[in-house]
């Protein structure tokens, strides 16, 4: 059973139009066909990672992330032809091949360091890519960076070559020899100058004197006038050159088929690459698009459900964007409990328009495409979709317009289940409006006995009155101004539209005795009718929220008698738990209380009765009792405490032994300027010369820094004496001012290796946060990008940079870094 109905359904709600722009949007060949090849999904996991690998590139896009945008090339059915041993890839498709590897490495490494946590989807898509550098190590062993085969690729290569440099350059002075005698013998004018044909040095005479010239003519020009004559002398040089020629292509297919089969065995894993590549590119045509109509990632669900807020066309957007105006944003529901929107209201009021935006927005996102709406939206799945909208009448098969509505109802009824979102467009329309609104009826009462979801626009009395009273379907009006006479483009759910047909026909200048005879007609019941089902809808509306109010006062009640048991409970389990617990401190304040009655009597009896003794363990009884019945002050206590310290200090001092002193730390003094400091973990003292709230200037020698407050430790004047003294004259001492008189801030790095060119940048930062440089430049040239995303990432974990950007067009563009520090 097919996933959409009818076959031009793409093209009823313009998403043909939606992929005529992603394939615009993509750089290749393989995403363009992705482009073309991608329709609606059901699996809820498959659609999940789709959206929101879109989502996380529209993220890249507007935050303006360095996403390696490089070369996608299609090699896909290069890879394919050379299966067989001996086939080989052209030089321009290991070229090709090296830049594309190239850039799935450049993706990789965004994906898979630190970005991975930042696009876990994007990140899990490139989890099982493998990169080959061995594949793009043995191309660049015999390709140049141009793409041209290295003259080093071989042996016999390098030796063709330098012979066939040899033997052009003789050609060249045997004709510049003859041009030369040519000139002083009048033959040629003296700006003459040699030319080229059939790949062989030619001598342009004039025709009447070619035969002066003994040689091959290879041609001569359109009028006739002029012959491109090879002289005799060269003629024999020319063919071993060509011979040599011939001989280098021979070489060069030889090297091509020996790398080709280096290349073979990987052959299925770089399909995957080129496969990826093709993904990445459609993904970010997605996102191009996305962000082009300000589209978002609502909440998927994995239920039939439709939660739609400021939903927009894109298509319709888009077309208004041009013309500076502005979409009336659309809010819509669908749920199990109103499965079937009946959408009614004027002429040209927007019906249609909310329809197709219906079926466009839930069809591109189960494309895997985000959707123009809030995102504070929530949108489901459905796994049919079916459209009835438009004239599909047709001769060849003696249908009217009406045969192919009952057609597509037809099918509805027969394969429409709880899952499927239909959408029908003017239901019942295109014969005598009672018999077709009766079928109409009885087709929406059999669609909606099947559970399934719709949306449908309708001018039908019959349809809304059925609406108004079935369980499951839903009114909704398209809005009218009724003082301007004119559409408001705004849909409201719960209440049916009115067509204004005698509105809207007397402000097109009907004459209102035709009005009037017509109302006639019809019969003022007629007229009423609308106002009675909107009359009927309020009170259903009201009774509806009454009952509502009732079953939610009912729920509440349970709730707080539910609420009251649980206290009651808990109440009783603390009770226990609370005389449990006194009944434990009680017999340890007894047993506290009998231990210290007993050594009270055993100090009395020692003490023989002092009264002295006595009344001090009467006095520490008496405390002891304050202590655990809490009746005690606190000063009390402390006497005591104290008293008790005391005692044991006294005691100690007599078995010669003293408590440990706890030391004061000193406190650190204020910084001012001239106090001496030194860094922390620095032997180099230095002098404050000014502070400016936590920073502080700071002479160390020569050298004079700014430094956090709180890193210097101050030392004394004897101190920085003697540190001083240690290091004057020594070969330690830092010439701030010879430094910077030599000191260059840009760099070039271009032809360096990475470790170097990163030796060489640290350098340059380092001293010029040293000598307070505000900006310096780093010259990496343009290339594919390498080493300049390299740069920027080591710049990335220097705390002294607080920017860097790319210089300006005039100046170098992005082969220069313009790097900015906090000095």
């Amino acid at each position: 059973m097919a996933m959409v109905y009818p076959n031009e359904f793409e093209n009823k709600i313009g998403f043909n139009k939606i992929r005529k722009s992603l394939a615009e949007y993509c750089q290749s060949e393989m995403g363009r066909i992705k482009s073309e090849s991608f329709e609606m999904l059901t699996d809820y996991e498959t659609i999940q990672s789709l959206v929101n690998e879109t989502n996380e590139f529209r993220q890249i896009l507007l935050h303006v992330e360095p996403f390696p945008n490089g070369f996608y090339f299609n090699l896909i059915p290069s890879l394919k032809r050379i299966t067989p041993q001996g086939s080989y890839l052209t030089l321009e498709e290991l070229f090709d091949l090296k830049r594309s590897l190239e850039t799935v490495k450049a993706i990789l490494k965004f994906l898979k360091t630190d970005e991975e946590a930042k696009y876990p989807y994007l990140g899990k898509k490139a989890k099982n890519v493998q990169y080959f550098i061995a594949v793009t190590d043995k191309i660049n062993q015999v390709m140049t960076s141009t793409g041209k085969l290295k003259d080093n690729a071989s042996p016999d290569l390098q030796k063709i070559r330098k012979e066939i440099k040899t033997k052009q350059s003789l050609v060249s002075k045997k004709l510049q020899s003859v041009l030369k005698n040519a000139r002083q013998a009048g033959w040629v004018d003296q700006d003459t100058s040699l030319a080229i044909r059939n790949g062989r040095l030619v001598l342009p005479v004039p025709s009447n004197i070619k035969r002066q010239v003994k040689g091959f003519i290879h041609d001569e020009s359109a009028t006739g006038k002029t012959s491109f004559i090879e002289p005799a002398e060269a003629v024999e040089l020319n063919n071993n050159i060509r011979e040599l020629e011939y001989a280098e292509q021979r070489e060069i297919i030889k090297i091509l088929i020996d790398i080709t089969s280096f290349v073979r065995p990987y052959r299925k894993e770089l399909i995957a690459n080129f496969d990826f590549l093709g993904d990445i590119d459609f993904i970010q045509a997605k996102a191009m698009y996305a962000r082009s109509t300000n589209s978002s990632l609502p909440v998927f669900r994995d239920e039939q459900v439709v939660q739609w807020k400021d939903a927009v066309h894109p298509l319709l957007f888009l077309a208004h964007q041009n013309e500076n105006k502005l979409v009336v944003p659309l809010n819509l529901e669908l749920n199990h409990n109103q499965r079937v929107l009946l959408i009614s209201g004027p002429n040209a009021g927007g019906k249609s328009v909310c329809l197709q935006t219906t079926a466009l927005l839930q069809y591109m996102f189960q494309c895997g495409m985000l959707v123009s709406m809030s995102e504070n939206s929530v949108i489901g799945k459905f796994n049919r979709i079916f459209l009835d909208m438009g004239d599909d009448q047709s001769i060849d098969n003696d249908l009217s317009t009406y045969s192919s509505h009952l057609n597509n109802m037809k099918y509805f009824i027969k394969n429409a289940d709880k899952v499927t979102l239909l959408l029908i467009d003017e239901f019942g329309s295109g014969t005598e409006p009672t018999m077709g609104g009766a079928i109409a009826e009885s087709v929406l009462e059999k669609l909606n006995a099947k559970k399934c979801f719709g949306v449908i626009t309708t001018h039908y009395a019959n349809l809304k009155h059925f609406a108004a009273s079935g369980e499951g379907i839903v009114n909704g009006a398209m809005l009218y101004d009724h003082n301007k006479l004119e559409p408001l483009f705004k849909l409201e759910i719960g209440k049916p539209g009115n067509s204004f047909a005698f509105e809207i026909a007397r402000k097109l200048g009907m004459p209102e005795d035709v009005l009037q005879a017509a109302a006639g007609k019809i019969g003022q019941d007629y007229m009423n009718f609308e106002k009675h089902i909107r009359e009927a809808l309020r009170d259903k509306r009201y009774w509806e929220r009454k009952r509502q109010q009732v079953r939610k006062n009912e729920k509440n009640l349970e709730s707080a008698l539910e609420k009251t048991r649980q206290e009651l409970d808990n109440l009783l389990t603390q009770k226990k738990e609370i005389i449990k617990e006194a009944k434990a401190e009680a017999k340890s304040i007894l047993d506290n209380a009998n231990k210290q009655i007993e050594n009270t009597i055993r100090e009395i009896k020692e003490a023989g009765a002092e009264k002295e003794k006595t009344r001090q363990s009467r006095e520490r009884i008496e405390v002891s009792k304050k202590l655990y019945d809490g009746t005690g002050n606190e000063h009390e206590q402390d006497e005591w405490l104290a008293r008790k310290k005391k005692n044991i200090e006294q005691q100690l001092k007599k078995k010669g032994k003293n408590l440990p002193v706890e030391k004061e730390q000193p406190a650190k003094p204020m910084l001012k300027e001239g106090l001496k400091v030194r860094l922390e973990g620095q032997d180099v003292p230095g002098e404050v010369l000014e502070m400016n709230g936590k920073k502080a200037m700071v002479a160390f020698g020569n050298m004079i820094t700014s430094v956090s407050a709180e890193r210097l430790i101050p030392v004394s004047e004897n101190e920085f004496r003697r540190q001083n003294k240690s290091t004057t004259g020594s070969e330690k001492t830092y010439n701030v001012y010879e430094k910077r008189l030599h000191f260059k801030a840009q760099v070039d790095i271009r032809g360096k290796r990475a470790e170097e060119a990163l030796q060489i940048v640290s350098k340059l930062v380092d001293e010029a946060l040293m000598l307070n440089t505000k900006e310096i430049k780093i010259l990496h040239g343009k290339g594919n990008g390498i080493l300049r995303q390299m740069i920027r990432d080591y710049l990335k974990s220097v705390p002294g940079v607080l920017s860097y950007k790319d210089e300006k067009v005039e100046f170098g563009g992005t082969g220069i870094t313009v790097v900015n520090l906090d000095t």
